[in-house]
């Protein structure tokens, strides 16, 4: 792993709540993007609108999650971020499994979209694995 890689880690690891604001934004941007390109331009993305608002709304409860975390919670952060953590995952294998599902409708740009969408979650969700496995090692 890299020395930045490996700061960043660190560093989340000594302040978690930080870990939650970046989950907090990202989610956020992803229930606007939802919002405002793939539903109200379902013809150039392809993936159906009640399909989109679905997941919108868990991005924008998973933010809520996050924010709060970063804002009101004062112990057991470890544990708040393993629920997290999985709730990404869990978010992941959903919008696979719509992309799947939903995979002849989808367009080019639809599929490059979810495609990167879930690469990025899965990005978050090895640095919050490794900030969790650091966070045990400080114990």
């Amino acid at each position: 792993m890299t020395s930045t890689l490996q700061q960043l880690i660190q560093s989340f690891a000594n302040n978690p709540k930080k870990l939650f604001l970046v989950d907090g934004v990202g989610a956020s941007l992803s229930a606007f993007f939802l919002l405002a390109l793939v539903y109200n331009f379902e013809t150039y993305f392809g993936m159906p609108s009640l399909t989109v608002m679905n997941l919108a709304v868990i991005a924008i409860c998973f933010a809520l999650y996050s924010f709060t975390c970063a804002f009101r919670i004062k112990r057991i952060i470890r544990l708040n971020l393993i629920i997290i953590c999985i709730a990404n995952l869990l978010y992941c294998l959903i919008t696979t499994i719509l992309a799947v599902k939903h995979h002849t409708q989808l367009t080019t740009l639809g599929k490059v979209y979810f495609i990167g969408e879930i690469l990025i979650i899965l990005a978050l969700v090895w640095i919050e694995a490794k900030t969790i496995k650091e966070m045990k090692s400080h114990k």
